[in-house]
């Protein structure tokens, strides 16, 4: 075809894409879910005419832009051409800061890209642009209002010594909203008690979780309610044990709150990551959490937890592993872990087995022998590294990604 015609068949098609974003305090909201966006910019597009080949979604706030995943390939899409139109829900859902808006907006103008507004009418004229600009100013606006009043209200709560309960509550509390403060759940501090029991007589967590799982115990992840992956299989894990064992609540003590905080980064999964914030900046509420276990089986927990971690560690400097927290199963998605067994011969043999082997409810996937998968992959980091087009192709992407682009 030649370029005449190619440039023909790209003004005479109308392929649109829809961006839809739901922001986190918004989520579980059905008048702006991705479903009611996606309706209305396909009734929209269908009404002017345009064809819908791809969508793109994001679940985080307005207050990031080169983060978000999908708009990220949404440029990408729109740069590599064949899109005469991106449909939104409303403008700000691109970004409710005007400048960040901006960029987008005048980014798809620049690749012959129409952005169309589902529920708001704007015109490509001086009149219209300066309409976007003025909403845009508006939603910037409610934004900056909206965190000055979440943060005279965190001030408040903070100076009457209130905790604020973020997420779900702790494993074996429920939180009672009108009086700000943990009762307990007698049936999962029960599982809690036989946690720290089976701890202090020198059980290992993997061992306290397969114990809880061929139990039947249901798992925090049950119990709170939290939603699971297609590969995540609702079971109690060495971690989740660890993490319980840990947790000095169940000792008693005050809920303590803005230990961690959002940060720009995302994870593989999509999710805003978080990070610790400075201790100075924590407070405690000024009434305690009623105690589960006692202060000094708690104290016991810890020190049997901190000799095990340094044998632990000791173990891992004698046998390293190259891969060691980078083995993801293929079944069911958990982590998969070094493991050694020794034949009749007494000589040693080292594998990659998922942890739901030792959590007592094997997925069934095969255990990788370790010598095979570090030469797999490490000779194809070896074809890559010797690969200079390689190399530049991923600088670009990540010089892109830091840039915005």
């Amino acid at each position: 075809m030649s370029q005449q015609k190619k440039k023909d068949a790209y003004l005479t098609s109308r392929n649109a894409a829809i961006y839809t974003r739901v922001s986190d305090t918004n989520e579980g909201n059905t008048e702006v879910s991705h479903e009611f966006q996606d309706r209305e910019c396909r009734a929209r597009a269908a009404a002017l005419g345009y064809k819908v080949v791809s969508e793109f979604r994001d679940n985080f706030s307005g207050r990031f832009l080169h983060e978000r995943p999908g708009l990220t390939a949404l440029r990408e899409a729109v740069r590599d051409g064949g899109l005469q139109a991106v449909f939104v829900w409303k403008l700000d859902r691109f970004s409710r800061r005007l400048a960040q808006r901006a960029i987008c907006v005048q980014e798809l103008r620049d690749h012959g890209c129409r952005c169309i507004s589902a529920t708001e009418e704007i015109k490509d004229s001086p009149e219209g642009r300066l309409l976007e600009s003025v909403l845009g100013a508006i939603a910037e606006f409610e934004v900056e209002r909206t965190l000055e009043r979440s943060q005279a209200g965190l001030s408040v709560l903070r100076n009457r010594g209130l905790p604020i309960c973020q997420g779900k509550a702790r494993y074996g509390y429920q939180y009672v909203k009108e009086s700000r403060s943990r009762v307990i759940v007698e049936e999962e501090a029960e599982v809690v008690r036989r946690i720290f029991a089976m701890c202090v007589s020198g059980d290992s967590s993997n061992v306290i979780a397969a114990h809880l799982n061929r139990l039947g115990v249901p798992c925090p992840a049950i119990s709170r309610g939290v939603k699971l992956g297609v590969q995540q299989a609702p079971s109690w894990h060495s971690s989740t044990v660890r993490a319980i064992l840990k947790d000095e609540s169940y000792a008693g003590a005050p809920m303590t709150s803005g230990k961690r905080r959002c940060t720009s980064e995302v994870s593989r999964k999509g999710h805003r990551r978080t990070e610790r914030t400075n201790p100075t900046d924590w407070w405690q509420s000024k009434e305690a959490t009623p105690p589960i276990v006692s202060p000094e089986e708690f104290a016991v927990a810890q020190e049997l937890l901190g000799s095990r971690r340094k044998s632990r560690d000791s173990r891992d400097a004698e046998h390293p592993h190259l891969l060691r927290g980078m083995v993801q199963c293929a079944v069911c998605g958990r982590s998969m872990s070094p493991w050694k067994t020794k034949n009749p011969s007494g000589k040693t043999y080292y594998y990659f087995c998922c942890v739901s082997r030792q959590m007592g409810c094997n997925c069934g996937n095969v255990v990788t022998p370790m010598a095979w998968l570090d030469e797999a992959v490490w000779s194809k980091v070896g074809s890559l590294i010797h690969d200079q087009n390689a190399i530049e192709e991923r600088f670009r992407l990540n010089r892109n990604f830091q840039m915005g682009k």
